[in-house]
This record gives structure tokens, sequence and C-alpha cells, in this order.
């Protein structure tokens, strides 16, 4: 999470990618997101103490911001095929050899 004007993005790294989960208005929505994000990506290797809120404050801010948690969810699918993609293409192509 980073100020940048009057607002604040969130963005982290996945599998080696730098990852953008929006801008905000308010460093509490931004902390939201990024909590969001680094629970459901556990491999970004955030550690629990570094998060911004603990998980019944998650789930009572997920209750009130429902929209915000279908609009985060778009997010983590877009990026989770983005980083499928992005493996698929790392991945070397196999050939055969032999008679067919």
């Amino acid at each position: 999470m980073s100020p940048s004007g009057s607002r604040f993005h969130t963005q982290t790294t996945i599998n080696g990618a730098t990852r953008h989960f929006g801008s905000y208005e308010t460093k509490k929505e931004a902390a939201y997101v990024f909590d969001v994000v680094a629970r459901r990506f556990p491999s970004i290797g955030t550690r629990p103490r570094s998060l911004n809120f603990s998980d019944s404050m998650l789930q009572q801010l997920a209750v009130s911001h429902p929209e915000k948690e279908q609009e985060i969810e778009g997010m983590l699918v877009e990026q989770a095929l983005l980083t499928t993609t992005e493996q698929q293409q790392q991945m070397p192509m196999q050939t055969s050899s032999g008679p067919c």
C-alpha cells in the first residue's frame, strides 16, 4: 500500500510479478483490500503480524461492504488468471520423438 497524490494504491508481489489491486480514497480501504489479497494468496510471504486487520475485523468489514468483496473477488480472479497464463508461458514446450 502506498500513497500517490490523494489516493492510496494497493499492490503486492505474487510469483515474482508485481500485481496492482487498485487505488482507493482512504488508507483504510486500501488496507482492507491488501489484507483480503494477502489472506487469499498466502504464498506472497506476508506475515500475519504485518496485516492491518484481525480476522474478525475483516469479517465485519466484509459484511458491511458486500460490494467491495465482489470487486475484490473479481480482481483476484483476474490476477489468478494472469498468474496461470504467465506460468504456462514460462513452461518449456514438450516435444515427442519417435514414430507417430
